[in-house]
């Protein structure tokens, strides 16, 4: 009894085994959707660290009016803004 519920069991991992075998794609279309796919992460990783580094340097700004730190934040955001002026 047990070892015919093993056998059902093989024969059901076979059968699946086989029809992933016919349903896998080509070598070549699976090398594009890659590709696409790394693309759409590069790219979604860029707009995300522009809408961080914006966020970022708004509060930076608004952290400008301390008297203590102040000085430092308003020379790392003049570098920063002169940095991303220099890109465009």
């Amino acid at each position: 009894m047990e070892n015919k519920n093993i056998i059902d069991k093989l024969d059901n991992i076979i059968e699946l085994l086989e029809q992933e075998k016919v349903n896998r794609k080509s070598k070549v279309r699976q090398f594009i959707e890659n590709i696409i796919h790394g693309i759409g992460r590069g790219f979604g990783i860029s707009i995300g660290m522009i809408v961080v580094s914006s966020i970022f340097i708004l509060i930076m700004k608004e952290l400008v009016t301390l008297p203590i730190i102040g000085e430092y934040i308003a020379k790392l955001v003049a570098i920063v803004e002169n940095y991303l002026t220099e890109i465009k």
